[in-house]
């Protein structure tokens, strides 16, 4: 993507731990962590999503194949029957992915809201709105956006290839800027915050990355919002 970032960008490259004592070698490797267990995802879903097709394919097959070999009705029919079960489950399922997603929250920028381990269900394509939380692509680290934002429609296996954060909502467009306790908007231009923007705070200050360091957050770099906590994993994922 074009350098769409917030005016500044200093501060460590991910959340962690010992990220506050200067430890920034490692949160380095705590993200290329992230970004391979990403990478992990993204092949299972493109391998999932290619065995159901084919299953899909050798279904609709068979099932043509016992109808020209005149073989006996109720056969043709269960044949039929399955492959259309699961085409109809194959379509549902990417409707669904096109607007409610999972995630496992990592790391503890957000409590006590959410703690680390917390799944939480992300509804995308949502509006921010103040006060509520979003997960947002996590910001480069001292450089410009190198690729376009997700698209809204995008798969699972798009999504994963990604590194994301959890934050709240602190001001919108039209908001004013919200210049106390945010060192990187101190000299922001403007009174308000500017359209396509946000500010993007984590509610444990000492433990978060976000708009104090790094300013605005473009808007189209949100996944959505989240909408329920489902509950804790015993495995974190790469959300913190």
């Amino acid at each position: 993507m074009s350098q769409d970032f917030g005016p500044r960008a200093p501060g460590p490259p991910a959340e962690s731990r010992d990220a506050g004592s200067g430890s920034a070698l490692h949160a380095v490797r705590k993200a290329e962590s992230a970004l391979d267990r990403a990478r992990v995802r993204s092949r299972r879903a493109l391998l999932l999503r290619g065995s159901l097709l084919a299953a899909v394919a050798l279904l609709w097959s068979g099932a043509a194949a016992l109808m020209i070999a005149g073989a006996a009705p109720g056969w043709v029919v269960f044949g039929g029957c399955c492959a259309l079960l699961l085409t109809l489950g194959l379509v549902l399922s990417r409707l669904a992915e096109r607007r409610l997603v999972a995630v496992t929250v990592s790391g503890r920028s957000m409590e006590p809201a959410h703690h680390e381990g917390d799944q939480v269900l992300v509804r995308r394509r949502a509006v921010p709105v103040p006060g509520a939380v979003v997960v947002v692509e996590r910001p480069p680290f001292r450089s410009p956006w190198t690729e376009p934002p997700v698209a809204s429609t995008a798969g699972p296996h798009l999504i994963y290839e990604r590194q994301w954060v959890i934050k709240r909502v602190a001001a919108v467009p039209g908001d004013r800027v919200p210049r106390d306790g945010v060192p990187a908007l101190a000299d922001a231009p403007g009174p308000v915050v500017p359209p396509g923007m946000l500010v993007l705070l984590g509610d444990n200050e000492a433990e978060s990355y976000d708009s104090r360091q790094v300013g605005y957050f473009p808007a189209a770099r949100v996944l959505g919002a989240v909408v329920r906590r489902q509950g804790r994993d015993a495995v974190s994922s790469r959300h913190g």
